[in-house]
């Protein structure tokens, strides 16, 4: 297995999988739209676990300057691994080398959101050494699709 960085081609395999993470169809134009302004960004990392030209996993790594951290810091904001490959440490490599790009680009931290729900994703960032220290909160105003 190989992480490397996302590019443009990949955009239908990242398109399908942030499908499932997200648990509907996305706009397929306006996430084309996005990833492409995405992949052009500097302190946006766009990496995918590819094994034998498929790929397998994604993982979204954003950087910015904090305020209240007087530095650089990196959010996580999608991390999905297709079903198929789930327990073969795509997801481990891939948040490793995350972590890794956050480093080495003079990040102080690492954060990530994840839903209540996915306890079993909960599981997974505590195994990889992750620590549960503050609530993210929400507030939607654009009404969602059922």
């Amino acid at each position: 297995m190989q992480i490397r960085p996302a590019k443009p081609h990949d955009l239908q395999a990242v398109y399908a999988l942030l499908c499932t993470l997200s648990n509907h169809t996305l706009p397929e134009t306006t996430f084309a739209e996005i990833y492409a302004h995405n992949l052009a960004q500097p302190m946006i990392r766009y990496l995918v676990a590819e094994e034998n030209g498929v790929v397998c996993g994604f993982i979204s790594l954003h950087m910015d300057q904090h305020l209240h951290h007087a530095a650089l810091v990196g959010e996580i904001r999608e991390l999905i691994v297709d079903e198929a490959w789930r327990g073969r440490g795509v997801g481990s490599e891939l948040l490793r080398a995350a972590c890794d790009e956050a480093r080495e680009a003079g990040c102080v931290q690492l954060e990530l959101c994840s839903g209540f729900p996915r306890t079993q994703a909960h599981v997974f960032y505590q195994r990889n050494g992750w620590k549960k220290d503050h609530y993210s909160f929400t507030y939607k105003w654009l009404q969602e699709e059922t």
